[in-house]
């Protein structure tokens, strides 16, 4: 997927009175709940930690983005501003000094 797509997410200004998201006075619909919990709990990339293996690599898993990656070695941190991208490998190698 690689987007949403609505006509209309609040019954108070819709061409239908029913609209998926919200309800006239702005409570969450259950179709809202769903949106909420899909995006926010299940696709939100939240605060990812991973701990290097022997070969000092690691894994998240993450969706596409603009990310800051901080990485701690040695006593020493330095922090990166990576994008990750749809239909490219992500792999990012990170320096401490």
């Amino acid at each position: 997927m690689d987007g949403f797509l609505m006509w209309g997410f609040w019954d108070g200004h819709n061409y239908k009175a029913y609209s998926p998201i919200y309800d006239s006075d702005w409570n969450l619909k259950p179709a809202g709940e769903a949106y909420v919990d899909l995006v926010y709990n299940k696709w939100w990339t939240k605060d990812a930690k991973a701990n290097t293996g022997a070969d000092g690599s690691a894994t998240i898993r993450g969706f596409c983005g603009d990310y800051d990656v901080t990485v701690t070695a040695n006593g020493k941190t330095t922090t990166k501003m990576v994008a990750f991208h749809k239909g490219y490998d992500n792999v990012l190698e990170i320096t401490v000094e």
